[in-house]
């Protein structure tokens, strides 16, 4: 009898203990990860405190449990921060090979970089800062070049990205392989965006998809081109001006302004300066530091206080970062500047490039000589 019980309690522990486990919610079950050394981590969601509710959970946690990444010495992950060149070369190398000693007395990665370029995933001197951040185009070039087979049609889809003709000829092949392969998608506007940079998120799941091929997503090839119907396209110009009141001498004008005048829906313009990416914040007289890089509403263009009309960034002769910036730094006549222009209209964002030399009207050197080369 006391054996009958004791069954019965057993059976009735077992049950209770399934009926718990099923009732717990997805955020509540956690998952132990074992790493490739056997060392039991816990949740990604425990471990990295940014990474509750992100998209990219199950990439990151599957390169986690391959000793593939590494969060922050704070407990964060940070998915959406932009990855660089030497860090992706990283990930990628020791995604596929065994990890590299970090080198000593020169750059980090260098044994990683040097490893790649055996490899084949990137060519000697092709990228001459590796501090940069990397681009999409960029990381689908290395992927598609560490891919071990070449995806059947892969030509055909074109038609699936909107932006295909604003990818450069010289990335065109491998963001039509790695997008054919199922490891790269677009934008949910349909654009590949080429030129954006890659955040850490979007490298890891890449890695995921190019080291683990079932968790590819074939595309179907589409018969006709994706539209980015109804974006008006920004005709951008690089002014010089000479509105002496207030020092102004550099403007990005939108030429075609009037084309936003009464649209439905709002346009908007981020602008930022690559070549000096110190001008993309300014400090006060009352050191308050503003950052320049914000989104300005295209019902803008055509204010009556916008001069010239359709500017949508000026530049002062008399700019500064921070006080000790303007000892050491004065805008100069012939600077090259090259900015980032970002038009975003809804859910369709879109990057141009506008590039140009820097002239000063003449009367500035009479009262302000330090700017004369």
């Amino acid at each position: 009898m006391k054996r009958i019980i004791s069954l019965i309690l057993v059976f009735c522990m077992i049950f209770s203990s399934v009926t718990i486990a099923e009732s717990l919610s997805t955020e509540e079950k956690r998952r132990e990860i074992v790493s490739r050394e056997g060392e039991t981590i816990v949740s990604i969601v425990e471990k990295f405190s940014d990474m509750k509710d992100h998209w990219s959970t199950q990439w990151v946690e599957k390169l986690l449990e391959k000793d593939v990444i590494s969060g922050y010495p704070d407990g964060t992950f940070k998915p959406d921060k932009a990855i660089n060149r030497a860090e992706f070369t990283k990930l990628l190398v020791v995604a596929l090979h065994d990890d590299s000693e970090v080198f000593e007395g020169g750059h980090w990665a260098k044994n990683y970089i040097e490893k790649a370029i055996q490899e084949g995933y990137i060519l000697e001197g092709e990228f001459k800062d590796v501090d940069k951040n990397i681009t999409r185009a960029e990381m689908a070039r290395m992927i598609a070049r560490a891919m071990e087979e070449e995806p059947e049609n892969w030509k055909a889809y074109k038609n699936n990205i909107a932006d295909y003709t604003n990818i450069k000829v010289e990335y065109r092949e491998y963001v039509l392989q790695v997008y054919a392969a199922g490891i790269v998608k677009g934008l949910p506007n349909g654009r590949f965006a080429p030129e954006k940079t890659a955040s850490r998120a979007e490298a890891s799941t890449m890695l995921v998809k190019l080291i683990e091929p079932d968790e590819r997503d074939i595309p179907e090839i589409m018969e006709e081109p994706v539209s980015e119907e109804d974006f008006i396209e920004p005709q951008l110009e690089l002014k010089n001006n000479d509105i002496l009141e207030n020092y102004i001498i550099h403007s990005i004008v939108v030429k075609n302004h009037e084309d936003y005048i009464g649209v439905e829906e709002d346009y908007q313009f981020k602008i930022e300066n690559i070549t000096y990416p110190k001008l993309n914040q300014r400090q006060f007289p009352n050191k308050e530091i503003k950052d320049r890089r914000f989104w300005r509403s295209g019902k803008g263009l055509n204010h009556p206080t916008v001069i010239p009309k359709g500017s949508i960034y000026d530049l002062p002769a008399f700019f500064y970062t921070t006080v000790e910036h303007e000892k050491n730094f004065h805008l100069k006549e012939g600077m090259k500047m090259k900015y980032k222009v970002t038009v975003k209209k809804g859910d369709i964002e879109k990057e141009y490039f506008v590039e140009g030399k820097l002239k000063f009207i003449m009367d500035y050197y009479k009262d302000y000589p330090q700017y004369k080369e």
